[in-house]
């Protein structure tokens, strides 16, 4: 490991009081040295949010709120919910938008997965990837080796038809440029029902708010 101690079973938030002895890559470093890994002490144990998480024990009076949220999140208080229930009206308004634009849409659920692990890479987002490909890519028809070539800005051939790859056409011009072309609407309405361009173009918007809010507030890993 980077950090070998003397003591174990020290708490975190006082590690570099209570530790006698660090080890750095099996470097001994002096007491007086400590403060100078202050650093390092962040990026092992301190959350990187820049705004503070809500739950049940810092926010008693948003119970019902964040009973809400469990229920429909797989019984978790999941960290994109715990920002934003420091407002709790935009929360639950949020749950049930991102509700609709993917559980309520005529879309394939292998074509929604595939636009929003497609944003998720153009803007950066590993909180959305991991929480993706965790959980719900696989289920929903997209292998390892497809998520693997969906997440490489230029794609490979055969892993996706010509429908998918006028989708994909569809979501990186909308997400880099914030328009798009009519050569490429027109390759992608081909696919589609009117009904479905609306709800395809609707999901892109929404994850690339998702993905650029949470990247905004430094959202931490979900465990």
């Amino acid at each position: 490991s980077i950090i070998e101690t003397k003591r174990q079973h020290c708490c975190p938030r006082v590690f570099l009081w209570q530790v006698r002895e660090i080890y750095v890559f099996g470097i001994k470093i002096c007491t007086k040295q400590r403060l100078k890994f202050h650093h390092l002490y962040l990026l092992l144990f301190q959350k990187m949010a820049r705004v503070k998480y809500v739950d049940e024990s810092s926010h008693p009076e948003l119970i019902e709120e964040i009973k809400a949220v469990r229920a429909q999140r797989r019984g978790k208080l999941i960290p994109v919910y715990g920002l934003l229930l420091n407002s709790p009206e935009v929360a639950l308004s949020w749950m049930q938008f991102l509700n609709a634009v993917r559980w309520k849409i005529k879309l394939t659920a292998r074509i929604r997965e595939l636009v929003i692990l497609r944003v998720a890479l153009l803007n950066n987002s590993k909180y959305v990837i991991d929480v993706h490909r965790k959980n719900f890519t696989e289920s929903d028809g997209l292998s390892h080796a497809e998520c693997d070539a969906l997440l490489k800005k230029k794609i490979s051939p055969g892993f996706f038809n010509n429908e998918e790859l006028a989708l994909i056409a569809y979501v990186d011009q909308l997400t880099l440029k914030a328009d798009v072309e009519d050569d490429i609407f027109a390759n992608v309405k081909a696919h589609f029902s009117e009904r479905q361009m609306v709800e395809l173009s609707v999901l892109i918007g929404a994850y690339n708010m998702h993905t650029r809010v949470m990247s905004s507030l430094r959202i931490d890993a979900e465990t």
